[in-house]
């Protein structure tokens, strides 16, 4: 490869190590037209794909210069939340990112400013895998102008690219394991964290490459499960659970995201016991296609074993760990429900079955090819069903026909209101008061349909805002 090409592949190797893809860029890329998108309408609330916008910083300029030809700049046109094809990038562009790195030192640029060359990232499509890569940096080099930086700014920068290249064959080997590893490739698209220089992963593929566990012992689910979710802090919790075991609720789940201690964990967890109420857990975090579920597995377990000895129960899948976002691989499911039991051999665990838009349910105002889709362990206590937590459901006819399969399972039922986001984005003007009778009605005829238990939300679902009926947390605002 000549000193421009490979330039210019550990320009964007450097840009594609958030998800370990390589991508090379031809020398003579043709001029493709972007195929036009199909529009859908959505029927649920994923996020779009956010692409960063980067403010860029004021290059300090040395006191010397260097004799650069002037080049001609060309615009690009940044596609938010869309798919851009390499093709698009013309000989000219990369051609001025080349120039910029032969010819620019880097010995006095800071370490933020280096990152603005080397983060300004686009979506785009190679070989059938979303990838990032570098967006040739138009705006930085208008910014500064190339005539105004010097010989000696460039080293630093070919430096950190050139030590990249002996990793390429890893990020491409890495690539090729995620692909045939992860069942859900959604993910592998949106988890940035996804590297040769992530060790938690390394942690988790050294797990995925173990045989499965034996399945855990078959634990009985106890009926009359009146459960409210979801507890993450502290604040208002002991006059919020009061107010709901006051109501009948007897159970409360507390969710973990990682970024507790193990004391923060217990404290919830006894807040709980302390009202008179079972206390369950869930490995959860936010509704977010970007946040990894692949924290580190020593952290994860250690949270979940120090709540588990303490808990009646472990729900398998909720928020980011639902299929709404992720189908979990069994290796990573069976994982975490077997150090759970570990801690707690008596407690119960609780798969999901899930009916709504998945990475298989694409989007679609038909639900056209929809159906359940579920993280459910081996031999587990139950399975919650969620997907049909508002009002508009056939319950009957679903837990019959999209959910016959867990017919003789002991099923919760996951109850959310009125309608997604009642208080929020899709407000209906109601009071708190108001919502949680709606939620009540929908408990009993859940637990009509045969359910032997249900798990209510707190919030309207979207954990937004700032008021005690949109945000999920029950512990975060009074309830009047």
């Amino acid at each position: 490869m000549n000193n421009t090409g490979k330039t210019i592949t550990a320009i964007t190797t450097a840009a594609a190590i958030g998800t370990g893809v390589l991508l090379t860029v031809p020398e003579d890329t043709p001029q493709l037209e972007p195929e036009q998108q199909k529009q859908v309408e959505f029927v649920d609330d994923i996020e779009p794909f956010d692409i960063p916008i980067y403010t860029v910083p004021t290059i300090d300029i040395l006191a010397y210069t260097v004799d650069v030809p002037s080049v001609d700049l060309p615009k690009i046109a940044v596609l938010v939340g869309g798919i851009m094809p390499i093709e698009i990038y013309s000989p000219e562009q990369i051609k001025i990112v080349t120039a910029i790195v032969e010819k620019i030192g880097v010995e006095n640029l800071s370490p933020a400013q280096i990152k603005v060359l080397v983060t300004i990232v686009d979506v785009v499509e190679v070989d059938g895998y979303s990838i990032e890569t570098v967006k040739i940096a138009t705006q930085v080099v208008e910014s500064v102008g190339v005539e105004n930086l010097s010989p000696v700014q460039i080293r630093i920068i070919v430096a950190a690219i050139d030590r990249l290249d002996g990793d390429i064959p890893k990020i491409q080997q890495l690539q090729r394991v995620l692909a045939a590893t992860m069942r859900d490739q959604r993910m592998i698209q949106y988890d940035r964290t996804l590297s040769i220089y992530n060790d938690a992963l390394t942690a988790w593929l050294e797990i995925y490459s173990k045989p499965l566990p034996a399945p855990i012992a078959y634990i009985p689910l106890p009926r009359g499960i009146r459960m409210i979710a979801e507890l993450r802090s502290s604040d208002h919790a002991a006059e919020n659970l009061a107010f709901y075991r006051q109501r009948g609720y007897n159970s409360c789940l507390v969710t973990i995201d990682g970024t507790e201690s193990a004391s923060d964990v217990l404290q919830l967890v006894n807040l709980v016991r302390s009202a008179g109420m079972a206390a369950w857990i869930a490995w959860a975090g936010p509704e977010k296609l970007e946040w990894s579920i692949y924290q580190q597995p020593s952290k994860i377990i250690g949270l979940l074993r120090a709540a588990a000895q303490l808990c009646q129960g472990y729900i398998c899948a909720w928020r980011r760990t639902s299929a709404h976002l992720v189908a979990q691989d069994p290796q990573y499911l069976e994982y975490l429900v077997q150090q759970v039991r570990l801690a707690n051999p008596a407690i119960c665990i609780v798969g999901e079955s899930y009916y709504g838009q998945t990475w298989e349910n694409l989007p679609d105002v038909n639900r056209r090819g929809w159906e359940a889709r579920d993280n459910t362990p081996r031999n587990q206590s139950g399975i919650m069903i969620a997907g049909i937590a508002t009002q508009g459901f056939a319950v009957e006819a679903m837990l019959r026909g999209v959910f016959a399969r867990w017919a003789s399972t002991p099923r919760l039922a996951l109850v959310l209101g009125d309608r997604p986001y009642y208080a929020s984005s899709n407000s209906t003007g109601r009071s708190f008061a108001a919502n949680l009778r709606i939620k009540q009605q929908l408990e009993r005829r859940f637990l009509r349909a045969g359910c032997i238990g249900t798990v209510t939300i707190h919030g309207d679902g979207s954990d937004r805002g700032s008021t005690v009926s949109t945000v999920d947390d029950l512990g975060k605002y009074k309830i009047d």
